[in-house]
């Protein structure tokens, strides 16, 4: 005993399987090895290895019989849609938060060419996120995070006091359920028993996960106002920002916007809404922007990698659409080389990119525009076609009558002949025609 003891108390995080039921062990936690410890990634806290039964319950949240169930029910799910679902419970994340942790347990677990999804609950916080891959076998983009949407209704709608493991049991079911359905009918429900109770199919963040931010609201679209212009030009629904960040970025695109009239909003979404057309970038652009010059960057917390930003195509003089698509590319690549486990500081470098492109090529262009033609306040326009026409009117009439005025300057009038007898004795006389007597 005392070569396997010895071990194990070098290694120093190795515990011994319960071997009865009256072991000290929690019940259902079956702790890793040393060697299903990935190595330190950048600092952070090492990875466990992808758990073969789909569970990871570093917690002892589940019993031993729900384990069980689950892991038949994720295996199961696994055989029949090629989609591997983990379950990680974490006890308390100290140096990353929940969304971090998902996202690279996704990234480490799946092998190349793998399809999965994975759920990361942290007992510290109560925070539950998912991460899902970008594969055929998955949902597009907006319909996952519809499913995930679901998955988090299916939690709530259970009691407050219901144990943890049959609310992310509930959720998981949830979720396998939604997929399955995808994978029949090729298109996501927007209403089940878990949605909200106003049907519309939204999805809406976990009770159990406290606000993540001070502007980070309940639902995932109640601070994002979809048919009409927000009055601020940051919109942190998702709580990246601090508040003093949040602060001096909301002042930045305000300057930005008063200097140079030109519109930059930064939206950041925890489940983006379902918009005719797909993600909201292009909507969002159409409402708020308009024929202004302009963009919409927005930052999606299910898919913190693909940061989506589009330009408006103003009716005036702006950057081509073709410039503008090159533009936005290259600050989606500052984006993802400068976010690394900071989404802040992402979505802070394709700002920086985005202003200095638009200053820098859109703003000359308008502005030689309007001096070469200059803009008239709203309503001349109408007054002076208005004077036109009533000037034509006039010259016309005018015409008219000076037409008519040489008609009759040039018509000839004739005396009529009168025969008068010739008066004798006068060479040039004639009879009396007009006599005119006085009194």
């Amino acid at each position: 005993m005392f070569r396997p003891l010895s071990f194990l108390l070098s290694l120093g995080c190795v515990l011994l399987p319960p071997l009865s039921a009256g072991a000290q062990q929690p019940p259902g936690q079956q702790p890793p090895s040393a060697a299903s410890f990935a190595p330190p990634d950048d600092g952070k806290d090492p990875l466990p290895a992808a758990p073969g039964d789909y569970v990871l319950d570093n917690t002892g949240f589940f019993p031993v019989e729900s384990a069980g169930e689950l892991k038949r029910e994720l295996a199961d799910f696994q055989n029949i849609t090629g989609v591997k679902l983990y379950v990680a419970i974490f006890t308390y994340l100290l140096d990353e938060s929940a969304d971090a942790r998902a996202r690279r347990c996704l990234e480490t677990w799946l092998k190349p060419g793998e399809a999965g999804v994975v759920m990361a609950h942290d007992k510290g916080s109560g925070r539950l996120s998912f991460a899902g891959s970008t594969d055929p076998r998955l949902p597009r983009a907006a319909d996952l995070v519809r499913a995930f949407g679901q998955a988090d209704a299916a939690l709530k709608a259970l009691p407050a006091g219901a144990p943890t493991h049959e609310r992310l049991g509930a959720s998981a079911r949830r979720l396998m359920e939604v997929l399955r359905e995808w994978k029949t009918t090729g298109a996501v429900a927007g209403a089940s028993s878990g949605s909200p109770a106003d049907g519309s199919g939204v999805a809406k963040a976990p009770e159990s996960a406290p606000a993540a931010g001070a502007e980070a609201a309940a639902s995932g679209v109640s601070g994002i106002p979809l048919d009409k212009r927000p009055d601020v030009f940051l919109l942190d629904e998702a709580g990246v920002f601090s508040g003093s960040a949040a602060s001096a970025l909301e002042d930045r695109l305000a300057a930005f916007h008063r200097e140079n009239d030109v519109d930059l909003f930064v939206v950041t979404m925890i489940y983006p809404p379902e918009v005719a057309g797909g993600f909201p970038a292009d909507a969002l652009r159409e409402v708020w922007l308009g024929e202004r010059p302009g963009g919409v960057i927005i930052y999606d917390r299910s898919r913190p990698k693909d940061l989506a930003i589009a330009g408006a195509a103003p009716g005036g003089p702006w950057i081509t659409p073709l410039r503008l698509e090159s533009i936005h590319r290259d600050a989606r690549a500052a984006a993802a080389s400068e976010g690394g486990e900071s989404p802040s500081a992402g979505i802070l470098a394709a700002v920086d990119v985005v202003m200095e492109k638009y200053l820098a090529e859109g703003v000359p262009v308008r502005d030689a525009a309007k001096r070469v033609a200059p803009s008239f306040p709203p309503g001349v326009l109408p007054l002076v076609a208005l004077a036109f026409c009533v000037g034509a009117a006039g010259l016309y009439f005018f015409h008219r009558w000076q037409e008519a005025a040489d008609r009759r300057r040039a018509a000839v009038r004739l005396l009529p002949d009168v025969e008068v007898p010739r008066r004798l004795g006068a060479q040039h006389g004639g009879g009396v025609v007009v006599e005119i007597r006085a009194k």
